[in-house]
């Protein structure tokens, strides 16, 4: 899987995966930030018809305030508490079509 320059491979050596960024050769065991912190190009022009960059980068700071394992990803709980951080008051049907556009590989 792709996130920007960085992919993620595995290394049956080590048991567990590893990520390599294809422009710099750069090889890291823990999640860079620039993956942790990746909007992939659709996702953002999406995000960007409701909060603009500014926005997106306090996003940003919660999301990594709110993803205490660092694994770049966060729940559907952790993400309604982001939003609400925020003070964005969101429908639950809202919220549902939210969580749609942004659950990228469908893993909730």
């Amino acid at each position: 899987k792709n996130f920007g320059d960085w992919i993620i491979e595995y290394s049956s050596l080590a048991d567990r995966r590893f990520f390599r960024n294809i422009s710099t050769g750069e090889i890291r065991w823990d999640m860079p930030a620039e993956i942790r912190f990746y909007i992939p190009p659709k996702m953002e022009t999406q995000l960007l018809q409701v909060f603009d960059y500014l926005q997106l980068e306090t996003l940003k700071k919660y999301f990594s305030t709110l993803d205490v394992d660092s694994s770049g990803e966060l729940s559907e709980k952790e993400l309604h508490l982001l939003l609400s951080s925020l003070g964005a008051k969101i429908e639950d049907k809202k919220f549902n079509k939210l969580m749609k556009i942004a659950d990228i590989d469908g893993n909730g």
